[in-house]
């Protein structure tokens, strides 16, 4: 087995390197981490090494930020992790803090189009995985195309189980544009599972930014 008891797996900053068995899991956490995440995750780091240290906080001992990562540590079996031990002034800051890193990073919205055309131009000969992209990999959004240039036409009524495309915009004007310029009216959708009834996943689709692609 490869050891990872030394720090040339660290490519980060951090203040001290300490080991898995002493790390303290914070009880106010409320992120779950699925199986699949954290096998992800578990592949990115052994590839690309630890690029982020887990935070723990001075005051408290628990960990603030990093509890997948230390999930995906102990699955590929190292000893250690890089730690940064930051300064909390009470219990109410560091648990803002444990969230907001949670959080904030949902707010972010990734441009396929974007990550592909950095593919094709960079000519990068990584594999997929080593992204940690799962519902964008391009392969199925490959699969995805096909299925639209084919001979079955897009759903015009709600309840079709056909191909269908979204748009999505950051702005009420364009919105109303895209309604007018397609005679588009709003309705009720939804994803299967979810356990509303007000939605239900239709057919195979894909979403697309709206914003410079309606003129």
């Amino acid at each position: 087995m490869k050891d990872y008891s030394g720090m040339e797996n660290f490519k980060c900053a951090y203040t001290d390197k300490i080991k898995l068995t002493e790390l303290k899991e914070s009880p106010l956490n409320a992120n779950m981490h699925p199986p699949e995440q954290i096998t992800r995750l578990a592949e990115i780091i052994e590839f690309n090494g630890q690029r982020a240290p887990i935070v723990v906080s001075k005051r408290s001992g628990f960990i603030v930020k990093g509890h997948a990562r230390l999930m995906a540590l102990r699955q590929i079996g190292w000893e250690y992790a890089a730690v940064d031990f930051q300064d909390y002034e009470d219990e109410a800051r560091e648990y803002a803090d444990l969230v907001a890193d949670n959080e904030i990073a949902r707010w972010a919205e990734f441009d396929i189009e974007k990550h592909r055309f950095n593919l094709e131009e960079k000519h990068f000969d990584i594999e997929q995985k080593y992204y940690g992209i799962e519902k964008y990999d391009p392969i199925i959004e490959q699969e995805i195309g096909a299925n639209i240039e084919g001979d079955e036409d897009f759903a015009t009524e709600l309840g079709e189980k056909t191909d269908y495309l979204v748009l999505t915009f950051s702005n009420r004007d364009n919105f109303l544009k895209a309604c007018d310029k397609f005679g588009a009216e709003r309705e009720k959708f939804n994803i299967s599972g979810s356990g509303n009834p007000m939605y239900d996943r239709m057919g195979l689709g894909r979403v697309i930014k709206g914003d410079g692609h309606i003129d």
